[in-house]
């Protein structure tokens, strides 16, 4: 194969299976392109993308458009529905499950609320849900290219084993190897932040930047740098667990457990408990009744005093936690995601207010659009990218 070289045409070592997921990888982004775009994008000589080109839609996966009577150059354009994944997103409560075509087109889905499965149950329950998607697709005569599933927890994303997942009970779990063995199809596992990310970076709102961080706001707080289309993942495979970042010097010197310094004040759990005292100190005889994240910001906005301060010393770990993100990461936009982030309304203009002066660049601070379609979208490029068994 040719590289483009400063001087001219130059031999470059990659193989044609890795070749065809490139160009694959990219029309999932921009569903077509014309040869010399990919040819650029890439780095090599258009020959050798004509060539490939023919052998992906040989293989049933693009098609190309001739336009040369409108006087464009040729394009090529996926075969979206043609060619189809199953996407699934894991958690400690919620299974949702997902048909999904090449180009990012959720086709068909289901989701298991408040599940309460883990360990073998919860595998049977995942099995149990992907043979009727797998029926939903034959039944639809759609092709299955494979299935990617995220996973709340530490996963090796070569072998597909759930290192630790304890919102599921799962340690040391063979989570790829099962499913490869029960449905005989390319299977990739990923962490749920990670594919989430993935899902961000090229069909949601982080798909126009090279450098994008998904910031996740829920029962913890995490984050996911992607970057030329690839998330960080840290040595051991922790990072972004920003919810142990140390917002203070008051938070140093203490124990942590489960949950980092920062999560204890502002992730879900740590704003419920933060509301919980200053309404036992301020208002001892109110009635709160069962408070979640949700009823506080509901608080807030009626004007209600504890509720307000709750929601102001929120803004301020935020506050916090985004400056800190820029200067870690410096990315082009940081996209909130999770049951915090639904309340962004009262968070992000007075956390724009106190950042600024304090990072030395603005930071683009935006919610998700995909929301928890994320992970399923992002199946798409771990299993076109990282899965060694899908073949093009």
């Amino acid at each position: 194969m040719k590289n483009k070289g400063k001087g001219g045409i130059v031999s470059i070592r990659i193989s044609n299976d890795e070749f065809y997921r490139r160009i694959l990888i990219l029309l999932c982004k921009h569903k077509s392109l014309q040869l010399n775009e990919l040819s650029n994008a890439i780095g090599v000589d258009i020959s050798d993308i004509t060539l490939a080109v023919a052998v992906l839609e040989n293989n049933g996966f693009v098609h190309q458009l001739n336009l040369k009577e409108t006087g464009e150059q040729d394009k090529v354009a996926l075969k979206e529905e043609e060619n189809c994944i199953i996407g699934l997103d894991l958690g400690g409560t919620k299974l949702y499950g997902a048909i999904s075509d090449i180009a990012g087109n959720i086709l068909c889905d289901q989701e298991i609320k408040n599940h309460g499965k883990s360990g073998e149950a919860c595998f049977e329950m995942l099995a149990d849900l992907i043979d009727r998607l797998i029926n939903e697709s034959n039944h639809r005569g759609l092709k299955l290219l494979g299935m990617g599933i995220d996973v709340p927890g530490l996963v090796q994303l070569e072998t597909g084993l759930v290192i630790n997942a304890p919102a599921v009970n799962m340690r040391n779990f063979p989570l790829k190897e099962r499913l490869v063995t029960r449905f005989g199809l390319p299977v990739s596992i990923d962490n749920d932040l990670k594919q989430a990310a993935l899902g961000e970076a090229w069909f949601g709102e982080g798909k126009n930047y090279r450098d994008m961080v998904l910031l996740a706001l829920g029962t913890g707080i995490a984050a996911c740098n992607v970057i030329d289309g690839a998330p960080l993942r840290g040595t051991h495979f922790r990072h972004g667990e920003l919810g142990w970042m140390v917002p203070g010097r008051d938070f140093l010197g203490r124990k942590y457990v489960g949950f980092g310094a920062l999560e204890t004040e502002a992730s879900g759990p740590g704003i419920v408990n933060r509301a919980q005292n200053l309404i036992n100190r301020t208002k001892p005889d109110m009635l709160s009744g069962e408070l979640t994240g949700e009823t506080v910001f509901e608080a807030a906005r009626r004007g209600e005093e504890w509720a307000e301060q709750c929601v102001a010393e929120t803004v301020d770990y935020l506050a916090i936690l985004v400056a800190n993100t820029m200067a870690f990461y410096d990315p082009g936009v940081i996209i909130l995601s999770g049951g915090v982030s639904r309340s962004s309304d009262l968070l992000i203009p007075s956390i724009m207010k106190l950042v600024e002066g304090c990072v030395l660049t603005q930071p683009n601070l935006i919610v998700s659009t995909l929301g928890y379609k994320a992970g399923v979208l992002g199946a798409i490029i771990n299993l076109i990218q990282y899965c060694p068994e899908f073949t093009c």
